[in-house]
C-alpha cells in the first residue's frame, strides 16, 4: 500500500492521503482547511463524503477555472483562439 499526495483545493498545499483530510460532496479535497468547512457546513448527511458543502460549491468563492469559462463564454472566445493570440503577443 502506498501513499498518495493530494493538493488542497483551497490553499494549494500538498498533503498525504494517509492523514486527516476532507472531501466535499462537490469533489474538492481539503487538508486542514476542511476543518473550517466542517464547522461551517457540517458533515454530509448521506455519509458519502466528510463535508456537506464548502465555500466553492455554496457560491461564496469562485475558482479560476469557473472564472475562465465564464469569461470565454461572455466574450465569445474559444481556448485555441486565445492561445494563438497570446503566442502572437509574446513576440
Amino acid at each position: 500500500m502506498g501513499v498518495d499526495y493530494l493538493v488542497c483545493d483551497h490553499c494549494g498545499d500538498t498533503f498525504p492521503d494517509c492523514g486527516e483530510w476532507y472531501v466535499c460532496k462537490c469533489g474538492r479535497d481539503f487538508d486542514s482547511c476542511g476543518a473550517e468547512y466542517l464547522e461551517k457546513y457540517g458533515e454530509d448527511p448521506e455519509g458519502n463524503y466528510s463535508l456537506a458543502a464548502c465555500d466553492y460549491c455554496s457560491g461564496e468563492l469562485v475558482d479560476d477555472d469557473t472564472l475562465l469559462t465564464y469569461l470565454l463564454e461572455k466574450y465569445n472566445l474559444n481556448k485555441d483562439d486565445v492561445i494563438k493570440e497570446y503566442k502572437e503577443n509574446l513576440k
